[in-house]
């Protein structure tokens, strides 16, 4: 089952893996598929992945607000609901718990597709301000699947997440640029629609939509 902890999902997670208990939690000993499906009996869910996209004290789960701590998440995890940030982060943590859901192939093939999008995403959206903090939280997830993917006899993914938000940014800020001298032009001259700005919008919306198509073609295949 796959969702985020913006609305109910977490909370039907939890009722998924069966986690919740009156009490305190059972001790942090590592996950083990076999004893935890005997022991919940439900063994139609291998797994919830939860993306999280807010605090955990904002979200609905089944604990008080003020009991969504690390060991709380921690206790979650080896029931089998994971947290993650990107879906890189996913990937390795179903990798790691052995549940054969993802290879090391697979989890390369995660990486590589995540890098791919990250590149077209700030291409096409460069004045999200949001960039540096997703590239940083990105890499540090792409360093470790790397590590486990070069264990596992395998090359890692080269990627350059920084550079793509640099080159992301310096387009955005020449597209500002020449966006704000064709507002400056001469007032008298004749417009296609009667409107200096108008076609100052037009034409740097053709040439941004040319610039993009230009900056993606070099992360297709």
């Amino acid at each position: 089952f796959c969702g985020d902890n913006g609305q109910g999902d977490l909370l039907a997670g939890q009722l998924m893996v069966g986690q919740h208990q009156d009490g305190d939690s059972s001790d942090s000993s590592e996950f083990d598929p076999e004893v935890e499906h005997a022991a919940s009996g439900r063994e139609s869910v291998k797994c919830v992945l939860i993306h999280k996209v807010m605090e955990h004290q904002d979200s609905l789960a089944l604990e008080p607000s003020g009991k969504r701590n690390a060991q709380w998440e921690e206790d979650l995890r080896r029931r089998g609901l994971i947290f993650h940030r990107t879906y890189v982060g996913a990937a390795l943590e179903l990798f790691r718990r052995g549940s054969g859901l993802v290879s090391a192939t697979q989890l390369r093939e995660v990486v590589q597709a995540a890098i791919d999008d990250f590149a077209w995403a700030v291409t096409s959206f460069p004045d999200f301000n949001g960039w540096d903090e997703a590239a940083t939280v990105l890499a540090q997830e792409i360093q470790e699947a790397n590590e486990v993917l070069v264990a596992e006899g395998l090359e890692k993914v080269n990627e350059a997440l920084q550079q793509d938000v640099k080159r992301a940014a310096e387009h955005s800020r020449a597209h500002k640029l020449r966006l704000h001298r064709r507002h400056k032009g001469p007032r008298n001259q004749p417009h296609l629609c009667g409107n200096a700005d108008h076609d100052s919008d037009i034409e740097s919306f053709e040439d941004l939509s040319e610039e993009s198509s230009d900056a993606r073609e070099k992360f297709l295949p």
